[in-house]
């Protein structure tokens, strides 16, 4: 909450008042904010003031819900967006001003609460992740056996290995399949860097799909 004002143009695109909630538009655009100040905001941000009897803390929270069921609506093919009508005619629950300010100082304490937790978790994460590169590693270069000899091998990234062990360029000892397919009974496969080597089928994804899959390169089970 609350974003940090910076000056990145002096004639913005429009003008969100005072403890403004900050709507994104676009499903790419960070969350949502309240803003302390007047500020500038571009026009993938919408200016939200709610009325006179309703907490603005309260409706950013109903917002903050509200956002991740709307996202499923979104139009558009590549920018998917809201547009003002969307939020319009979105229906919020609006109990007693007392009941909302109650509400929202409830779930600002608890999301901050679970805000560190999640930062403590990250961090463990990380120091795992760590943890198991190293493991590697010690593994792969040095083996499991801590009591051998090694030698050096002149290899920056290397460094030391078992003295009994032997380096070999991968060329030696890998080789690339060039095998393809003849008939369109392979499943298809498709690599992002986001999910990695999936199933085309499991992708909702259109776009760049040949005729015909013949001549495919082709992978056999356990390459």
């Amino acid at each position: 909450l609350y974003p940090t004002p910076k000056k990145y143009c002096s004639n913005p695109p429009k003008v969100a008042p005072p403890n403004a909630i900050l709507f994104p538009l676009y499903s790419t655009t960070s969350n949502l904010n309240i803003t302390k100040l007047q500020a500038g905001i571009g026009d993938s941000l919408c200016s939200i003031m709610p009325h006179n009897g309703t907490s603005t803390e309260y409706i950013f929270w109903c917002l903050f819900y509200t956002k991740y069921k709307l996202k499923q609506h979104f139009k558009g093919s590549r920018n998917k967006a809201a547009t003002l009508s969307d939020i319009r005619n979105m229906k919020l629950p609006i109990p007693s001003l007392k009941i909302q300010i109650e509400i929202a100082n409830f779930l600002t304490k608890e999301t901050k609460h679970i805000d560190k937790l999640i930062k403590v978790k990250e961090k463990i994460i990380i120091l795992l992740d760590q943890k198991e590169k190293a493991l590697i590693r010690h593994a792969i270069i040095k083996g499991i056996n801590s009591d051998i000899k090694l030698k050096d091998t002149n290899i920056e990234w290397i460094g030391r290995i078992p003295q009994h062990w032997n380096i070999y360029r991968s060329k030696y000892i890998l080789l690339e399949s060039n095998e393809r397919t003849n008939s369109e009974q392979e499943e298809l496969l498709s690599v992002s860097h986001i999910t990695g080597v999936t199933s085309r089928s499991e992708k909702k994804v259109n776009m760049f799909l040949s005729k015909s899959f013949v001549s495919y390169k082709k992978v056999n089970k356990e390459d």
